[in-house]
């Protein structure tokens, strides 16, 4: 059965055109939940601890994050910016960013109103996947041109001036989170390695 929620469900129109830059957070989330190589029992247990660590800090950085652009007023301005240039480069060539997010609306109250069945569920958040993947489609697509490019660095690089001035470790969070995906690839190979050795 396919897991849909709230949290999954929570695209406002500026957190879907927003995909193409992420959340400083989203990749430390992202990349904690990659799956891997199965390591030995040994180190599985290690590899459990650490991912946990990561998913913690990835939430503590998602949370320094909104605190951050709730109070950084231009910053604010800057991301509905980037959302405007976004939204309209990805209508010229073709794709309709507000209509399918009202899509993605009307789904999420659909799928949360407790009213549909178990098979009228799993269509609906069909739907919407295929809805969210052609978004990222779209947007992938418009970040090809070279201005946009430079315009979500820009707000990339100050989402995280922000985030160091809402709360000064961000740094050395960031910084733990590089170490633990350090630590976790190495157990990853070296099962790898293990289990390459192993079958010849």
């Amino acid at each position: 059965m396919q897991q849909f929620n709230s949290r999954t469900l929570s695209y406002s129109l500026v957190a879907a055109l927003l995909i193409a830059i992420g959340s400083v957070s989203q990749p430390v989330l992202a990349q904690s939940a990659q799956p891997a190589a199965k390591p030995d029992n040994q180190a599985a247990a290690k590899v459990q601890q650490l991912r946990a660590e990561a998913r913690k800090i990835g939430m503590q950085l998602n949370e320094i994050e909104h605190k951050a652009i709730a109070n950084d007023k231009a910053l604010q301005a800057e991301r509905q910016r980037f959302s405007e240039h976004l939204i309209k480069a990805m209508q010229t060539i073709g794709y309709h960013p507000k209509a399918d997010t009202k899509k993605l609306a009307a789904i999420k109250q659909k799928v949360l109103s407790g009213k549909l069945s178990k098979q009228e569920r799993d269509t609906e958040i069909r739907k919407f996947q295929a809805i969210r993947a052609n978004l990222f489609k779209g947007q992938m697509a418009a970040m090809q041109d070279k201005g946009l490019r430079q315009e979500r660095k820009k707000l990339g690089d100050d989402t995280m001036l922000s985030m160091k001035k809402q709360d000064p470790h961000t740094e050395a969070l960031l910084k733990r989170f590089g170490q633990i995906n350090q630590q976790l690839r190495s157990i990853i190979l070296d099962a790898q390695r293990r289990a390459h050795a192993a079958h010849k």
